[in-house]
């Protein structure tokens, strides 16, 4: 990108910066952070939305609820992961609920 923005001389010297892991963790929660509000925006915006939950144990025997969403964009259905939350050890619906009610309200949903 840089390369055809500002030339290969200068796309050359910024190849030359090392990169520390620091900058690179806060640069991918940067690009989280942007698409995460992009479908809280997207979701607000749509007249209805829809949500599928899936709570399962990953292979460290933790529980793990998975939301998606489905709602509606400039006149087509678009479907994308809402959410997911590590649950306690005791995986009841009233705490299912109260992990999904509490990010709607946290996210202004």
């Amino acid at each position: 990108m840089c390369l055809l923005m500002i030339g290969e001389a200068a796309a050359t010297k910024l190849n030359t910066i090392p990169l520390s892991d620091n900058t690179i963790q806060r640069r991918i929660s940067d690009m989280a952070s942007d698409v995460k509000e992009q479908v809280l925006d997207n979701i607000r915006e749509s007249p209805f939305f829809s949500i599928q939950l899936d709570e399962s144990t990953d292979v460290a025997n933790c529980a793990q609820l998975m939301v998606y969403v489905r709602y509606i964009k400039e006149l087509s259905i678009q479907d994308e992961l809402f959410f997911c939350h590590s649950l306690p050890a005791r995986t009841t619906a009233e705490e299912i609920f109260k992990a999904l009610n509490d990010f709607i309200q946290e996210n202004h949903i």
